[in-house]
């Protein structure tokens, strides 16, 4: 009779702890989709920040701050979060800004005895030196893994 008892009572207990948890995953899964709307900014399981641009079936795919689009599981997104950028204060604000300045001023002053085209030319010059043309994005190769396979950045295997 004892053992009927307790047989009961550890059954019920297991009852009760699947259907809690099955309510859990319900809950967390109707939170995933409501978050799941075009223009959302959100985080992933592995921590990549991105803007929700377009959703087919289990496929999202964000945006990144940079611009690069990728495609990512429904599952993998964990919640609603803006990228946590470092706070700046107004000094460091300020203090920016002159740099900035300082270094417009520089670019100028370095044509200023030349000819208004040559003052053109050596300003698009020093332009072009100070902040190289972006191009197109280029992912760095190596062959860094112990099984000898080469492999981009984000560690994938590549042929």
């Amino acid at each position: 009779m004892e053992f009927v008892i307790m047989g009961a009572i550890l059954v019920g207990m297991v009852l009760f702890m699947s259907q809690s948890n099955k309510k859990a995953r319900a809950r967390a899964e109707e939170h995933r989709n409501s978050i799941l709307v075009v223009g959302t900014d959100v985080m992933t399981t592995a921590g990549f920040y991105g803007r929700i641009v377009a959703i087919d079936g289990d496929a999202v795919t964000l945006e990144s701050p940079s611009g690069d689009e990728t495609v990512w599981s429904r599952l993998a997104i964990r919640e609603q979060a803006s990228i946590p950028f470092a706070p700046i204060t107004e000094e460091e604000a300020a203090a920016e800004d002159a740099a900035e300045a300082a270094r417009l001023s520089a670019s100028e002053l370095s044509g200023a005895g030349a000819s208004d085209a040559d003052s053109a030319a050596g300003t698009a010059a020093s332009a072009s030196a100070a902040a190289p043309e972006v191009t197109g994005h280029v992912t760095p190769r190596s062959t860094d893994s112990a099984f000898g396979e080469k492999k981009d950045e984000s560690g994938s295997a590549w042929k």
